[in-house]
């Protein structure tokens, strides 16, 4: 990058750390550490829970998939529509009614403890899992277009973020989030005016030429496949409309990252409206990556590079490279904005987590002193952090430039995102569920999900989670019933009679 791209790139990271300092005075108590006293605003909750979902990959693959494939992604859109009615209407009031810091505290009150522990352990490790991705790869992208070596990018931005994120907590979370959303909104922005500034005919020129180039299928030209119900089409409506359901289920109803920004609502209201700016503007920021992969495509057509290059992404590296003083700066720095806000969120809410249901449930009893709580929840967000960027390290050495990792980790996440939704779901429905039952069909499902996605090969992404949800639901109503049955009968038999002949 130039000297001037350089000066915006450290320019953003300077102001994030400056905004985790400005509010470190205010981490006084557990409660404002982990929900900022519950009385944050519905406008950055939804900012700030639209960032942390919108991690990098998307940011760079979304379009990159338009470029290489067509708009099939985009049947994700109109699930948030779906989903609304029972995140606003049941799930939303639901965490609110508790009063709760960590998401899973209901479990131990309608099962035990145990079964609270397995729903925030498998989120612990399921989070991890995700930063650790969204790290490796997003400073993967960024190596390639700042030219700057992997291990530094990947210290640099973790330890950055871990910083911000210890010293102030979720309040200091929630608002660098704002500032990374308008850095990550301006160089979309910017991405588009250069593409059209550089393309002969400006916008009707790229949508022209994206027509010609079979960029609207499934559409135009039609894929009769598209509405497919074979299980091993890559998308289908099927499976991205039923798989992304799922995803956003789990996103909204059982994910302790979303889950801990309702609980910091001023009001179940605020809570709902925060929701739906989310909604807005993860709409508005998905089709904007359309209409930028499609620029993509028109911008190596006109320059004459289509073709040049292997992987989709070099065409992205490419027009970047291209943009004029500050440009590079700037989306890099878009880059870096969603690979920080998903980190920061993912950080703060493990150490929610850890602190809420293991600290506090199994180790601190004989503990009184809130400075030592607070203390402990800033040591755990550091650890979680270092964790991250040590396994960040370590997929370098492990995976090098071998692609088919983001494959593979994304069917690892859904098989242990779903469990948790199964888990979560079992402890708000009414039927006769039983503790152990929930328990061990958890541990059953998820270990038969992570199974599934590394035995089962040519099933559609989507329907991972899908298939991992079914299964694990099905383990828990099948082992509640059979221990059900099994406790009935041990009750109905007659009392031993002593054994007087002795």
């Amino acid at each position: 990058m130039r000297t001037i791209d350089l000066w915006v790139f450290y320019g953003y990271l300077v102001l994030i750390l400056g905004i985790g300092l400005w509010l470190r005075g205010r981490k006084k108590s557990e409660n404002e550490f982990f929900l900022a006293d519950s009385n944050m605003g519905w406008f950055p909750l939804g900012i700030s829970i639209m960032v942390t979902m919108l991690t990098a990959v998307n940011y760079a693959i979304f379009p990159t998939e338009i470029f290489s494939r067509g708009i099939y992604v985009t049947v994700a859109i109109p699930v948030f529509v779906l989903v609304a009615w029972p995140v606003t209407r049941f799930f939303i009031p639901f965490y609110r009614r508790q009063k709760c810091t960590s998401a899973y505290e209901f479990l131990e009150q309608r099962f035990d403890l145990k079964t609270r522990c397995l729903a925030s352990g498998l989120f612990i490790m399921w989070r991890i899992l995700w930063m650790t991705v969204a790290l490796y790869a997003s400073s993967r992208i960024l190596s390639a277009i700042t030219g700057y070596s992997l291990w530094i990018i990947i210290l640099f931005s973790g330890l950055i973020t871990v910083a911000y994120t210890a010293v102030g907590g979720i309040r200091a979370v929630i608002w660098t989030d704002v500032a990374q959303f308008f850095v990550l909104f301006g160089g979309i922005i910017l991405g588009l005016i250069i593409a059209d500034i550089r393309t002969p005919g400006g916008v009707d020129e790229i949508f022209s030429v994206a027509f010609r180039g079979g960029l609207f299928k499934p559409v135009t030209p039609y894929d009769p496949n598209f509405f497919s119900f074979d299980p091993t089409i890559r998308v289908t409506f099927w499976s991205g409309t039923t798989g992304t359901v799922v995803a956003f289920l789990v996103r909204y109803g059982a994910d302790q990252m979303v889950v801990q920004r309702f609980l910091t609502a001023k009001s179940e209201r605020d809570a709902c409206k925060s929701f739906w700016l989310n909604v807005v503007c993860t709409v508005i920021v998905l089709v904007l990556l359309v209409i930028f992969g499609m620029a993509i495509y028109s911008f190596a057509v006109h320059s004459r590079v289509l073709g040049r290059f292997e992987l989709p992404l070099a065409y992205l590296k490419f027009l970047i490279k291209s943009m004029p003083y500050g440009g590079c700066g700037l989306m890099a720095a878009g880059l870096l904005a969603a690979t920080m806000s998903s980190v920061d969120s993912g950080i703060n809410a493990c150490s929610a987590a850890w602190t809420r249901d293991f600290y506090h449930r199994l180790i601190s009893e004989r503990v009184r002193s809130s400075e030592l709580h607070i203390r402990f929840s800033t040591l755990f967000t550091i650890i979680v952090g270092t964790v991250i960027i040590i396994m960040a390290l370590l997929f370098i050495v492990l995976f090098g430039r071998h692609h088919n990792i983001f494959v593979l980790a994304n069917k690892i996440i859904n098989g242990m995102g779903s469990p948790l939704l199964a888990v979560v779901a079992a402890g708000m429905l009414k039927r006769r569920f039983t503790p152990d039952g929930v328990f061990w069909g958890g541990v059953c499902g998820t270990v038969c999900s992570v199974i599934t996605v590394l035995v089962i090969s040519n099933l559609a992404l989507h329907y991972y989670a899908v298939v991992n949800l079914g299964l694990t639901f099905s383990f828990i109503s099948i082992l509640s019933m059979l221990l059900r049955k099994a406790s009935t009968g041990q009750s109905s038999l007659p009392p031993k009679t002593p054994d007087l002949s002795r």
